[in-house]
């Protein structure tokens, strides 16, 4: 999730200049991180989400809102209340099994617990605190995901933590094929992507920048090989401007290249055409008056040739 490009100078407003690494960087494998447990998010002290068998006389009662239905159409989430204690049902299409998902705190904004990802066996459901939009224009960050990533097992109601949230604003995204978690995490001031393998628990990570700088909107290749990450720096104090570049990481070779160099402002639409081709827009839409006026591209990720296009969709909404 994004904030429309009218707010993002003010999101911007407090961030130090940031210089961004390119070229290829081979990233150095991370010690094997602890398994998920059964505990949620947040601090110790905050109360972890649970799941139990919710026959109808004990579902919440609350009015609930859809916020997802899995792939083969067999099961539905729906979200209830909108600021915590929040909670979430998934039901059975057959009517067979309902889980009823609470989540406690720490996150105090308007938020809900939304899916992020259904697994294609059908066994799992990925979720998260979703953040309002609006909670994040004046001050928050560019790129948003959500608040800690959960694991549903669909057959017992067991919950698993995939990572941690602790209550603050994360980019992420599940694979596919539900092998690879990514996110974006800041240590010591420097900026990281890490890709964490769900199969064993190993992590590789690349360093973003040596300072802080915002990253977000990761895009998966079809064939799950690679994924493509958009890297922003904001305003300094001689220009209030920020400039985004597109990053390639190929996580077979364990390396990651610049596709788009730095652009002044960001991009809106990203997606893999095929295994090979990616495509992305312009999102300035102050100065879109027409279709044609759309700056579009498409990028081969082997030879690096960037190819202007007309856009695929046209102007967006709003």
């Amino acid at each position: 999730m994004r904030i429309k490009p009218i707010v993002k100078l003010v999101a911007f407003s407090f961030l130090v200049a940031a210089a961004l690494c390119c070229g290829y960087l081979r990233p150095p494998r991370l010690p094997r991180p602890t398994p998920p447990v059964a505990i949620g998010f947040g601090p110790p002290t905050a109360p972890p989400p649970t799941s139990t068998p919710a026959p109808t006389s004990t579902v919440d009662p609350r009015q609930g809102f859809i916020v997802g239905r899995s792939p083969d159409g067999e099961w539905t989430a729906e979200a209830i209340g909108n600021r915590p204690p929040v909670s979430m049902r998934v039901s059975r299409a057959d009517g067979s099994a309902t889980w009823a998902v609470t989540y406690e705190g720490p996150v105090r904004r308007q938020a809900y617990l939304k899916p992020v990802h259904w697994s294609g066996d059908g066994r799992h459901l990925y979720f998260t605190i979703y953040i309002e939009p609006f909670e994040l224009m004046l001050g928050g960050p560019l790129y948003v995901t959500g608040s800690g990533v959960q694991r549903l097992a669909l057959d017992t109601g067991a919950v698993e933590e995939i990572l941690a949230g602790e209550g603050q604003f994360q980019v992420f995204s599940v694979s596919r094929d539900s092998t690879r978690l990514a996110y974006v995490r800041s240590e010591n001031d420097a900026s990281w992507l890490v890709v964490r393998d769900l199969r064993d628990w190993e992590d590789h990570r690349w360093k973003l920048s040596n300072e802080p700088v915002q990253a977000g909107d990761i895009t998966w290749s079809p064939d799950g090989s690679a994924l493509v990450l958009l890297v922003t720096r904001g305003p300094t104090r001689e220009r209030e401007e920020f400039r985004t570049k597109a990053v390639l990481f190929d996580l077979g070779a364990l390396r990651s290249k610049t596709i788009m160099p730095e652009h002044l402002g960001e991009y809106w639409r990203l997606e893999w055409l095929d295994d090979h081709t990616f495509y992305l827009e312009d999102p300035d839409i102050e100065f879109w008056y027409t279709d044609a006026d759309v700056k579009a591209w498409m990028i081969d990720v082997r030879s690096g040739e960037i190819v202007p296009t007309r856009s695929l969709y046209g102007i967006p909404e709003g």
